[in-house]
């Protein structure tokens, strides 16, 4: 499937609207979790289609999938119909995504590193995502501005 079909599939169902433009991307998305395997659809081939190699890919899903989840399970908490803004720019080094909602404010910048764990039996269900997340960031800057979060991300484009 190509990114047209991808962004006409997603388009048609009203969850999520893509926008390329040259190397950049930018889906207008619902806060419905029915919208994830579209945005990643979306995201994959326009990666893809601009080199990016599997792990530039592999990581970009992983980032998208744990920070769109969290913020349509955690930020709006079913308060009605809303747009998350998700834009992605690629360069020969970088990914770069901004993501924009105005869900209740959340700083992930700020969130503690859970406690290390022994075994896996003593690891936590969940909780893991936004430290893998910061992990991968190169640069991770979050703001609040007139109602929205606003998250920038870079992770590196291999």
């Amino acid at each position: 499937m190509t990114l047209s079909d991808a962004a006409a599939g997603a388009a048609a169902s009203g969850l999520c609207t893509a926008h390329p433009s040259g190397s950049g991307l930018r889906l207008d998305v619902a806060n419905n979790l029915a919208a994830t395997a579209l945005v990643l659809e979306a995201v994959r081939d326009h990666l893809a289609a601009h080199s990016v190699g599997e792990r530039g890919i592999y990581n970009s899903e992983l980032l998208i999938e744990e920070l769109f989840t969290n913020t349509v399970r955690h930020g709006y908490n079913g308060d009605g119909a809303h747009r998350i803004s998700i834009r992605i720019d690629v360069a020969a080094d970088a990914i770069s995504f901004e993501f924009d909602d105005d869900a209740k404010e959340f700083d992930p910048t700020l969130q503690a590193a859970p406690p290390a764990f022994q075994s896996l039996e003593d690891a936590p269900i969940g909780g893991l995502g936004l430290p893998l997340v910061r992990k991968m960031a190169q640069s991770m800057v979050y703001r609040r501005s007139s109602g929205h979060n606003l998250l920038s991300i870079r992770i590196a484009n291999n």
